[in-house]
């Protein structure tokens, strides 16, 4: 939760719901006006006073709430908004995001979790307004805790994408000849360049991408909902911005050009803010090695053959590049072609909407605080996204049956950590995660399935896949119960450590729900969606 609570903006036309939101707010003291339409006299009467706007929308009235939205952009570029979507309204709520919504929120029946979502969303839009005063417009090399910073707002554009299953495309510019142009002029020169570049870039992009620069004469924009094409027309029209403005100084005019690395981060592919950021600057110097005012791409990169570039071995660090970035354009092809299946398991169930990313996604934290190594972490979330996998073999009225299952159906649900097994066992690259999938059922007291390995038997990452997944079927709605609070979902890990679940992995769950709850974010990822678990 930010520090000082922002004054928030509602507009929706539904009085009930309107009156609904208000009061949530008040429950931790927002300061919140409410409105059933956005007019001059609302923007007059509430100034520069708002913090953030809220728009309610529901499918009948889509275009006219995207009217409002657009006209909210026109006037108080500025401030973020924040869209309601009713539930299950996807397209309304990719419609927003594409119209320049800061970010998008699914309306939740249970007023904790409407609540807790919005003081999450409202925190994220708390920093990342802190980010924007750290953009390119600084021509100083920028300090560590800025980097920081940006990487947070970076994080959560990431994770709005994977909520949405949208790319997030970075692209990363490079002023051509700049250092030569700041030896003939003087580095007051060089500073008023790097100033005006990051206008530009600020001018040509949407309100939704995210500018800084990053290192000397680098610059990374952050595109989200573009895919890499899209990113490389953006380039051009920094190109096209650059031929029709040239900088000026002291009364000259100097044109300039860019070379961009365009990187794409595909949904289903795990890795850090840094790693994403470490591939464009690779894309970058291949675009580089071609000549000034050139454009790469991370398809191009990995597919060249020519000797400039594909037998380059780039070393930092000791680290082979080169085959490192290979080895992930593989990885992430078969990922891409089990997030089929995935997303075939979950249209089988109607409770199992978003299950897995849900789960990769708590597993990720509850691994960081375990101090489990980036390696591992990955390919526990990696496990994570596809322990599930094996439930396409499983019968749909068995997999979609309302009440309890037979002692026969419940065995057939407990084959499909083995099917998983029989459906991913040939893809070499997952031979890491093919354990922690397969036995992510196991109990820590050998009760567990379908090897009844008990204690230091279950591999760690198993046994955090576990725990990521209960966590979730209790944080989510079904057809015989609403979602559990925070208090009852710590009850139950209390209550299961050391029997069902492993002792170190329960206590790093609570000290990650304990950490939410103290920051205000208590609205896990996730929250409030529908899942099933056999």
């Amino acid at each position: 939760m930010p520090s000082k609570l922002p004054t928030v903006v509602l507009i929706h036309r539904d009085t009930a719901k309107r009156r609904r939101l208000k009061r949530l707010l008040a429950l931790k003291s927002f300061r919140a006006t409410s409105h059933s339409e956005w007019s001059d006299t609302v923007r007059t009467r509430i100034g520069a006073a708002a913090d953030a706007i809220l728009l309610g929308t529901s499918p009948s009235t889509r275009e006219h709430d995207l009217n409002t939205l657009r006209r909210l952009k026109d006037r108080i570029s500025n401030k973020p908004i924040i869209v309601i979507a009713e539930k299950g309204d996807v397209a309304t709520a990719k419609s927003a995001l594409r119209a320049g919504a800061w970010d998008c929120l699914e309306e939740c029946e249970d007023d904790a979790c409407l609540l807790a979502d919005l003081l999450r969303i409202l925190g994220r839009a708390d920093r990342s307004q802190k980010a924007s005063k750290h953009t390119s417009r600084k021509a100083a090399p920028i300090p560590a805790s800025e980097h920081r910073v940006f990487l947070d707002a970076l994080a959560g554009h990431r994770a709005l994408c994977r909520r949405m299953s949208e790319p997030l495309t970075i692209v990363m510019l490079d002023l051509d000849r700049f250092r030569e142009c700041n030896l003939r002029h003087s580095t007051a020169f060089g500073d008023h360049v790097l100033a005006w570049f990051g206008e530009m870039l600020t001018t040509v992009s949407r309100m939704s991408d995210l500018v800084t620069r990053y290192e000397s004469d680098r610059f990374v924009v952050a595109l989200p909902f573009a895919r890499g094409d899209q990113a490389v027309e953006f380039v051009e029209r920094c190109r096209t911005y650059l031929r029709h403005n040239p900088a000026t100084w002291q009364g000259e005019s100097y044109e300039l050009s860019v070379t961009a690395g365009v990187v794409q981060s595909s949904f289903g592919f795990m890795e850090t803010e840094h790693e994403l950021i470490q591939r464009a600057r690779i894309t970058l110097d291949h675009a580089k090695q071609s000549g000034p005012n050139g454009t790469a791409t991370w398809a191009q990169v990995a597919t060249s053959r020519s000797p400039c570039a594909g037998c380059l071995v780039a070393k930092a660090g000791g680290v082979n590049h080169w085959a490192k970035r290979i080895r992930e354009q593989i990885r992430q092809a078969y990922l891409e072609s089990t997030q089929a299946l995935v997303a075939a398991v979950e249209a089988k169930d109607p409770f199992s909407q978003r299950h897995s990313m849900t789960v990769s996604e708590y597993a990720e934290e509850i691994a960081k605080r375990l101090g489990v190594r980036p390696a591992l972490r990955r390919t526990i979330c990696t496990a994570a996204l596809l322990h599930d996998v094996g439930k396409i073999g499983i019968p749909d009225a068995i997999l979609t049956k309302p009440g309890p299952l037979t002692a026969k159906e419940y065995a057939i649900v407990k084959r499909h950590p083995e099917t998983a097994l029989a459906i991913l066992g040939h893809i070499s690259s997952l031979q890491a995660e093919l354990p922690l999938i397969l036995l992510h059922h196991e109990r820590y007291d050998g009760k567990g399935y379908p090897k009844g390995l008990g204690g230091a038997q279950i591999p760690i990452g198993a046994g955090i896949i576990a725990v990521a997944d209960a966590i979730d079927a209790m944080r989510s709605s079904r057809s015989y119960k609403r979602p559990y609070d925070h208090d009852h979902v710590r009850r139950e890990l209390m209550t299961c450590s050391g029997t069902q679940f492993n002792p170190d992995v329960a206590k790093a769950a609570l000290d990650w729900l304990a950490e939410s709850t103290a920051c205000g974010e208590t609205a896990l990822p996730g929250q409030g969606q529908p899942c099933r678990l056999g």
